[in-house]
């Protein structure tokens, strides 16, 4: 009897160990792409730029979130100059002993204009990379609002006193000095340009709206860098005339092209 119960447990325990090796014990495990090519979608990107405009220039900061494959939406502020279409560079047409050169100056100019432009919009994907030396094409569109601040223009004005001596001051234009600010000769006129910093404080804010569209062009690889260029028109539209120039005709809308060149990142 004894053995038999020896018997019985040695057969049992065989068992057991049996189905022990036999049990598998599942682990998490990493799912990698054989093909190394492969990518993921980066879906947040960031870029700076700078740019030349067919009535100014302007600096630009873009923050972008992809939405899918051919679409991202983005938010970006710009700031530009805005120069009118009548303005042109003059000389000064005379110096004056124990005074620095005279700058040149815009005749007949009364403010200059620099706007904040503030604009949400959409890129659409045209052409997808075929390599990592393509480039891809996609087209942007975006509105949103401006904040105009208009700079009073100063010049330095040379004027005979009654001691037949000359007098230098700074002014902008008025209906006082109408005859002297636009005026060239020595006896009672233009010296030069006062310099940009002349002003700034007096600056007028002005609103207005922004739509702009562009054909963007990226030659960076599909990775973290970002390196293209924008081409396209935008223009801004302001809630009244806004008075650049002197006895010249005056706009409410400034239209322009424009060609941006942006370089930045893209994460995931």
């Amino acid at each position: 009897m004894r053995y038999i119960t020896l018997v019985f447990l040695f057969i049992s325990t065989s068992n057991l160990f049996a189905q022990q090796s036999n049990t598998v014990i599942s682990k998490p495990t990493k799912i990698i792409p054989k093909d190394n090519n492969v990518k993921l979608l980066m879906v947040h990107e960031e870029s700076y730029g700078a740019g030349l405009n067919s009535n100014g220039y302007s600096l630009m900061y873009n923050k972008t979130r992809v939405i899918n494959f051919t679409k991202k939406r983005f938010w970006e502020i710009e700031f530009s100059r805005i120069k009118s279409n009548r303005e042109v560079k003059t000389e000064p047409t005379f110096t004056i002993e124990n005074l620095s050169p005279p700058k040149s100056y815009v005749f007949g100019k009364r403010n200059s204009l620099f706007v904040f432009e503030y604009r949400k919009g959409y890129n659409y994907k045209l052409t997808q990379k075929t390599s990592n030396d393509g480039v891809e094409i996609s087209i942007n569109t975006s509105i949103g609002g401006t904040l105009g601040l208009l700079k009073p223009y100063y010049l330095v004005l040379a004027r005979l006193n009654k001691e037949n001596e000359t007098e230098i001051t700074e002014e902008k234009y008025s209906s006082k000095n109408d005859s002297v600010f636009l005026n060239y000769a020595q006896n009672g006129g233009i010296y030069g340009y006062s310099g940009f910093g002349k002003g700034i404080f007096e600056s007028i804010p002005v609103p207005a709206f922004n739509a702009r569209i562009g054909l963007n062009f990226d030659w960076a690889a599909y990775d973290e860098n970002i390196s293209s260029l924008e081409i396209g028109f935008k223009a801004n539209v302001f809630l009244t005339v806004l008075p650049l120039m002197i006895n010249q005709h005056n706009h409410q809308i400034y239209p322009s092209l424009f060609a941006l060149y942006k370089i930045g990142s893209r994460k995931y």
